[in-house]
């Protein structure tokens, strides 16, 4: 019986990899990103391109689960199918020591970045003397993730198995909510979630700022456009402070 029907598999190579590039593709894929993707295959890694989900939450939590549970991966890497990214990107998050970490990027066309800081004065170097620095919440379109991240949201929230007649089984982890901070009320997609599931059972969220990706829309996005449009600046000191 065929366990991925929702799958679309790139050529028939199987690896012994422990790792698999995870990517939503409902939108569909910018070719500049399926370009590298097809590169990851040729290194040997498995990619998994995943459409016909509308709800985005739903699309990663079922490919967490046929991942983590059904073939026994130790490494989810989400790549966005719009998030342009260097092969050697993907090998520091993967060399990182970090349970979960990411690579940052802004939003198309509007100047603040894919992350929420510890604070809005805390200052973040980007670029070639940049590095790893934990924040409160990250986007997933770069995510590195290990397993027992998901095994333990399981265990410690006490997650609900859901859909299984329908041979579909997931753990809700990407479950959108609404998130309390001190008097004020957030409603949190399902990335910034995710993000708080983890750290409810321990685990901190960490950037690496010296990865520059490329968020494609009309152009290719960087955090080089927070401050000076298409410049071409060696380093960015973000403090969301005085982006506001």
């Amino acid at each position: 019986m065929n366990l991925y029907p929702h799958r679309i598999k790139t050529g028939s190579k199987e690896t012994m990899s422990k790792t698999v590039i995870l990517t939503p593709c409902n939108g569909g894929i910018v070719f500049e990103v399926d370009c590298k993707l097809r590169e990851l295959e040729s290194l040997g890694y498995e990619v998994w391109r995943t459409p016909g989900y509308s709800a985005i939450d739903q699309c990663r939590s079922r490919m967490a689960y046929d991942a983590v549970y059904r073939r026994d991966f130790e490494e989810l890497i989400w790549v966005d199918g719009d998030v342009n990214f260097e092969i050697e990107d993907i090998k520091k998050l993967q060399n990182s020591g970090k349970d979960v970490i990411a690579g940052v990027y802004p939003f198309k066309g509007h100047p603040e970045m894919t992350f929420d800081p510890i604070s809005d004065d805390q200052q973040i170097l980007f670029g070639e003397k940049g590095g790893i620095y934990e924040v409160n919440c990250v986007a997933t379109g770069f995510l590195y993730t290990k397993r027992e991240v998901y095994e333990d949201m399981v265990e410690g929230l006490h997650l609900t198995l859901c859909n299984t007649s329908f041979d579909c089984p997931s753990y809700p982890w990407f479950r959108p909510n609404v998130w309390e901070e001190g008097k004020e009320k957030y409603y949190l997609g399902e990335d910034f979630s995710f993000c708080k599931y983890a750290k409810q059972v321990g685990y901190k969220i960490f950037i690496d700022s010296t990865i520059k990706l490329e968020h494609i829309g009309k152009y290719a996005y960087t955090w080089e456009d927070l401050i000076y449009k298409k410049s071409k600046v060696k380093n960015l000191t973000y403090c969301k402070s005085s982006m506001q």
